[in-house]
């Protein structure tokens, strides 16, 4: 008998947020699916965890492989599934507990669809925040789809600020596999808008899609958002950020610093900045790290002169290091947010 559902987890430095992803999937009300978790060669304890979960519940298969990236993560995903619909979470995100109930009730049970669209929210550290959905619950054959997606699909110039109808992404979507196996993205190199790679061409090949008003899936924005203030900050200065990674509760950045500038001036301006941004985005973060916490410690390195391999190196022992710091206890203030 075949599973109706594959669920696909691409994972890689998400420790903190894993447990929460996997619980979320596997306390769905309609039981009838594989998840499938893909270690991506994550340095910390995912591969663990992973495992764990394998051990106690029969509906988990794990796959460990080195690390090449998100795009090939969920490839390898797909080429395992078995499944006859593939879903993506991301392993730092959850999903409700009806999410593939209310796919297959309202969609699958009813209709051949290749693809199923559904809505989504944002999740700050102690808000949620719904992503703009603009079209109307109900099935599309590829007519409709002509009429009323295509031509506002990628840009809508009836909109204030011309964003497009579809928000093009891998996680709030649902693919037949027969489907998705013909127009997965195969460039695995690509390391930024690897869902624009793919999603568009889906939605241009598909015969029908159906699009599902419920919120189902929860984005934790909060990483992107601390991402982008420091993206923003650098840019500001003209100063290049090599390669940074996120890990659970800081920021691993290398950067090249112009010689015009010193380095004790650009770390003061970062973390001065920074911190006020973060933290009035996301105030809660104040009580449970502190400013003296949040920024403990900065590590200053030459490149000159180095190879790519000494600096990629240097990156993986000092992320051995702060894994090995993650693990310590961090004092948690009161927070005057929650009651």
């Amino acid at each position: 008998m075949s599973t109706t559902f594959s669920i696909i987890v691409p994972i890689y430095k998400v420790e903190k947020y894993l447990n929460k992803c996997i619980d979320s999937i596997l306390n769905q009300t309609y039981q009838d699916f594989e998840l499938i978790l893909v270690d991506d060669g994550s340095p910390d304890n995912c591969p663990q965890i992973c495992d764990e979960y394998a051990e106690k519940d029969k509906r988990v298969r794990v796959i460990h492989k080195n690390n090449a990236g998100l795009v090939a993560a969920r490839n390898t995903g797909i080429k395992a599934a078995k499944g006859e619909y593939v879903c993506y979470v991301d392993g730092d995100d959850w999903i409700l507990d009806n999410l593939l109930q209310t796919v297959w009730d309202k969609a699958i049970s009813k209709y051949d669809v290749e693809m199923v669209v559904y809505s989504a929210v944002r999740q700050f550290t102690d808000t949620q925040e719904q992503i703009p959905k603009a079209v109307p619950e109900g099935l599309y054959n590829k007519n409709k789809l002509k009429t009323d997606v295509y031509p506002y699909m990628m840009y809508d110039s009836r909109k204030t600020f011309c964003t497009g109808l579809i928000f093009p992404v891998a996680w709030n979507k649902i693919f037949k596999r027969d489907f998705l196996l013909k127009h997965y993205c195969k460039e695995e190199r690509i390391r930024m808008g690897e869902d624009n790679a793919f999603i568009f061409e889906c939605l241009y090949a598909a015969e029908n899609v159906f699009f599902c008003d419920d919120i189902l899936y929860i984005y934790n924005q909060l990483k992107e958002d601390i991402r982008d203030i420091l993206k923003q900050l650098c840019a500001y200065k003209g100063v290049e950020i090599i390669e940074g990674h996120l890990m659970p509760d800081h920021i691993h950045m290398l950067v090249s610093i112009p010689p015009k500038m010193s380095v004790s001036s650009f770390m003061g301006y970062l973390k001065g900045k920074s911190s006020l941004m973060i933290f009035d985005r996301h105030a809660n973060l104040k009580y449970k790290f502190g400013n003296r916490h949040f920024w403990s410690e900065g590590y200053y390195v030459s490149t000159v002169g180095l190879n790519e391999a000494t600096i990629k190196k240097y990156i993986q022992d000092q992320e051995k290091y702060d894994i090995m710091q993650d693990k310590l206890s961090v004092k948690e203030y009161e927070d005057p947010f929650k009651a």
